[in-house]
């Protein structure tokens, strides 16, 4: 059910201002001229190289895996990883409440609300700014 809702919740996000929406997947920012292209030159060293002063491990990581792919696969890939990324963080927010005894209405309308929350929409459908979901998983499972 909570899957579902945060589901729904994205759904109204299916068209961004930044190009990049739910069903139509696109590479947006660093994702193609960064991340793609030094998986590429680099390889496995391009995890070692920090961009805009800041190591992006899953952002380095998809791309890394993705490299292998077909350049027309690309942004399918990345938009599938950011899925991925996305909904491991919902995961792992409503674990961590589970355990602390918080009732379903409350986790569940706390992650539609994370999910619909008011901002330009760069943040979402774009491997280039995962950070936002997993650093907050990162710091919700450390925390709890």
């Amino acid at each position: 059910m909570t899957m579902g809702a945060v589901l729904f919740a994205l759904s109204f996000r299916s068209t961004q201002a930044v190009g990049v929406d739910l069903f139509h997947p696109a590479l947006w920012g660093e994702d193609g001229n960064v991340f793609v292209n030094e998986a590429h030159a680099a390889g496995l060293g391009s995890f070692l190289k920090p961009y805009a002063g800041y190591m992006h491990l899953v952002p380095r990581a998809i791309a890394y895996v993705v490299s292998f792919l077909p350049i027309e696969h690309v942004p399918l890939a990345f938009h599938l990883g950011w899925l991925t990324a996305f909904f491991a963080t919902i995961w792992i927010i409503r674990s961590r409440l589970v355990t602390l005894g918080v009732q379903p209405a409350f986790y569940i309308g706390g992650l539609v609300l994370l999910t619909i929350q008011p901002q330009a929409g760069e943040v979402f459908f774009t491997l280039t700014n995962i950070q936002w979901f997993t650093g907050l998983a990162l710091t919700v499972y450390l925390i709890f």
